[in-house]
């Protein structure tokens, strides 16, 4: 997942308001086999007359700061000069690729074989257009949207971004208007910020636990790692019940997040396919630009519909925690349920006459839908899945 003019700023720094130090001008988002996140840095500078190796130090110390895990430079050369060999070896022995700029297009080509990423049918004027465009539309929504298409990145503690990327959707939900388009679009990217730390939890936990053995287990590994360990979540809980009891309420209930039982469930399903979760981020701004877009075919490029499902749970859970309109879980469903009803379809009809008569397979439901049978390729994981409906709401 990609994300433009991302700022970094000073952890812990002193100003009320964090001032950025720099910025960077890509900023990738990748899934490791181990269940974690690796940082990619992207520095793509056009003066023909950019020192090489001045861009890979800048680009180096840029990753040590953030954490990154690998970086791209691309220059932009004097009279197509080529870069040094030793430059490149040099940037290479620091993780880096360094790139002139007419090398892109092949490197493309042969990374995203053959035809290379111009193909995507994403494109980053969509994602211009919702942070410019829509915030100028709706001016109320326009820190949000900065946060939610840059600033939001900025921030590698995910445990704190969790909690933020429910704030501040419910700081805005008196402005959303699940009704239109463009703000369900919203609703998506909020869900992709939420969909990233929620991955790194779960495999932070699937690493700790595999699978907790009981509900009271998975409540305790949750809480403590999205407060930042067991330390500070009793501090954090001592402080909220303290201010509940100064306000006069009896009510004890332990701190949470909102709408905490649903979250579970989602977090216990998840924890079935966790390599999904990595994937969700991507297929909710898929279907952000889908629904800004009105190209809802945009989601036929995903042929998993288990990941569908996931990433949709992802969003109705973070519309419901958010305190949107009760149709906004529906419209969310309703860009999801065609794809996935497609897909089932066209599974059902590659199967064997004798295959479609084995409804005990599969293990989990993922959601609070109605469970029904799902046929599975090879490589799938054995799950079920909510019943599809043929005359799913179109948005």
């Amino acid at each position: 997942m990609a994300q433009l003019e991302v700022p970094v700023v000073t952890e812990g720094g002193v100003a009320r308001k964090a001032l950025p130090v720099t910025d960077i001008d890509v900023l990738g988002i990748r899934p490791s086999p181990e269940l974690r996140w690796r940082y990619v840095i992207g520095d793509c500078k056009t003066k023909k007359k950019e020192s090489p190796v001045n861009r890979v130090l800048w680009a180096s110390g840029l990753m040590d700061a953030f954490g990154a895990s690998s970086g791209i430079v691309i220059l932009r050369r004097e009279n197509t000069t080529p870069i040094e060999r030793d430059h490149k070896l040099f940037a290479d022995e620091r993780r880096i690729l360094l790139l002139a700029e007419e090398e892109f297009t092949e490197y493309d080509k042969a990374i995203v074989y053959p035809g290379g990423s111009s193909e995507f049918p994403e494109t980053i004027d969509l994602i211009e257009y919702l942070r410019d465009s829509v915030a100028e539309a709706f001016p109320r929504l326009r820190e949000h949207l900065r946060w939610l298409l840059s600033g939001a990145w900025s921030n590698t503690d995910h445990s704190g971004l969790l909690r933020n990327a429910l704030g501040r959707a419910r700081e805005v939900r008196g402005e959303i208007d699940p009704r239109r388009d463009d703000h369900l679009a919203i609703i998506l990217e909020n869900a992709a910020v939420f969909a990233v730390p929620f991955a790194t939890l779960v495999g932070t936990i699937f690493r700790r636990h595999v699978k907790p053995a009981d509900r009271e287990d998975l409540d305790e590994a949750a809480r403590i790692i999205i407060w930042g360990g067991r330390e500070q979540y009793d501090f954090y809980n001592r402080m909220r019940s303290e201010l509940v009891q100064a306000k006069g309420s009896k009510s004890q209930e332990p701190l949470s997040l909102p709408e905490w039982d649903r979250f579970l469930e989602l977090l216990r399903s998840v924890l079935e396919v966790p390599t999904r979760a990595f994937q969700c981020p991507q297929v909710l701004r898929v279907a952000s630009l889908a629904v800004l877009s009105e190209q809802r075919e945009l989601l036929n490029t995903i042929p998993d519909s288990t990941l569908l499902h996931v990433a949709m749970r992802i969003a109705t859970y973070v519309a419901r925690a958010a305190g949107y309109p009760a149709e906004t879980s529906e419209r969310l469903k309703s860009v999801f349920m065609t794809r996935i009803g497609d897909i089932v379809e066209s599974s059902s009809k590659r199967l064997s006459p004798g295959a479609e008569q084995s409804p005990s397979r599969g293990s989990t439901a993922i959601g609070d839908e109605p469970l029904a049978t799902h046929p599975m390729k090879s490589d799938d994981p054995q799950m079920t899945l909510p019943t599809i409906s043929r005359s799913a709401n179109k948005s």
